[in-house]
């Protein structure tokens, strides 16, 4: 294929060097910068070495592109040069097939097949459940409780995506997704732990449980049809549809999607949500700001949810934190073709990490980046991207944005909370995603 250019960068080979190396500690390279705080370290060899350098973290090489014109590059062209294959041959490995898994002619064509599964409107039309099931976890606790906030945040979401979106609460099953997801990123995506792991005794019951429920939620999903009980789900689309080549969907296709909702949140929406109910109990005055405008939208009851952006403070901590706080740092892809980015190659075949979130500390964008200030100014079109770039970014972003907003507001109307310690400062810790670490919230009072 000829070379494709701008003048900016160009697909195809060329004679360009390779990108300048970040210096890291033996063996470890900058593992440990990246395990502390990845943005804030991506960000400064962002400044320090232009928009594409190379880091070493242990023994992986990663080609970095970050900042503004990177974005610009990753969004425009993001199947033309990179695929998500090899970051995620190990979950198809043990997950199954799955759109996210494919190729990018595969991802193509099977993002656009499922999408209305996942599309804003259905988390609109099941606020009510949103808010129940928020409810029902408030009223298991009793005044002067503690719970540790990113365990609780994860069953609160995977319960929520479970129920909208299949049908089906993960009830007695919600360990083993978590077991499962939680270390299938481990070994895979994030190379923290050995292979071997997955042949423990503990990860193989979670990984046959986790199967058990697919099952029970295709049967469940075949028994019944789409309409006001339960939107059309992804195994609805897959069952009248063909793959890419044209054949019919593989019983393993269908188990593997019965999954996705109930592993897909459990660290991006979760972990926002930990952050958030961090920042919003770390300034009491924003709180208060919050609790003021949900006692009078609230006055009368529910309301609906495309009217919920009218909490305008809640909508801008919400926003402020994913800024401050990004859970998805960075975008791990493969490059598919060799291409040349402000004068420096990416082979194919090279791990790159697209780190999408480096705009959101950039001072140009948003004086005294690290900051929280729910007041600030929005930043410049394509500065803010929570949800990744491209066409490779999360197709469940329209609902997370619901979740986010819905349960915020459930659980600040019902209920105040107190940081337990009072002091606690986040440590941002990444395990494997980025969250605030194990800090707690405290019931100090509950509401009708």
């Amino acid at each position: 294929m000829p070379a494709v250019s701008s003048d900016l960068w160009k697909i195809g080979e060329t004679a360009a060097p390779l990108p300048p190396k970040v210096p890291g500690l033996p063996l470890l390279g900058s593992a440990l910068d990246m395990r502390r705080e990845p943005s804030r370290f991506l960000t400064e060899m962002y400044q320090r070495y232009g928009p594409i350098f190379r880091v070493q973290l242990l023994n992986r090489e990663i080609y970095v592109l970050a900042g503004s014109d990177a974005n610009k590059f990753t969004s425009q062209l993001d199947e033309e040069v990179f695929t998500n294959e090899v970051v995620f041959a190990g979950l198809r490995q043990e997950l199954g097939p799955s759109f996210t898994s494919g190729g990018p002619e595969e991802h193509r064509y099977t993002r656009r097949l499922v999408k209305p599964a996942y599309s804003r409107s259905i988390a609109l039309e099941k606020t009510p459940l949103l808010i129940e099931i928020v409810d029902e976890f408030i009223d298991r606790l009793e005044v002067g409780q503690s719970f540790e906030v990113f365990p609780a945040m994860q069953e609160l979401v995977v319960t929520q995506l479970g129920a909208m979106l299949l049908d089906q609460r993960p009830g007695e099953y919600f360990d083993d997704f978590r077991r499962f997801m939680l270390n299938m990123l481990e070994v895979y995506q994030f190379s923290m732990k050995p292979a071997w792991m997955l042949k423990l005794p503990g990860y193989q019951r979670a990984r046959r449980r986790s199967f058990e429920m697919a099952e029970k939620v295709l049967a469940h999903i075949r028994a019944t049809q789409p309409g006001e009980d339960r939107p059309e789900s992804v195994i609805d689309i897959l069952s009248r549809s063909v793959d890419y080549q044209g054949q019919p969907f593989t019983e393993a296709h269908f188990l593997g999607e019965a999954m996705g909702p109930y592993l897909a949140g459990q660290d991006t929406v979760a972990g926002t949500l930990a952050f958030i109910c961090y920042t919003v109990h770390k300034y009491p005055q924003v709180l208060e700001r919050i609790q003021a405008e949900l006692e009078t939208g609230f006055a009368d009851g529910i309301p609906p949810a495309n009217e919920m952006r009218r909490f305008e403070v809640l909508h801008k901590a919400i926003q402020e934190t994913m800024r401050r706080y990004p859970v998805a740092t960075a975008m791990p892809r493969h490059a598919g073709r060799t291409f040349e980015f402000f004068g420096f190659r990416v082979p194919a075949g090279v791990e790159v990490f697209c780190a999408t979130s480096v705009t959101h500390f950039l001072p140009e964008f948003y004086p005294n980046p690290y900051t929280f200030d729910v007041d600030r100014p929005r930043g410049p079109s394509g500065s803010f991207s929570p949800y990744g770039v491209g066409n490779y970014a999360c197709l469940g972003a329209g609902i997370a944005d619901v979740q986010l907003m819905v349960t915020m507001a459930a659980l600040l109307r019902r209920a105040h909370f107190e940081l337990d310690p009072p002091d606690y400062e986040a440590d941002l810790a990444t395990i494997p995603l980025p969250n605030p670490g194990r800090y707690r919230l405290k019931l100090a009072a509950r509401h009708p």
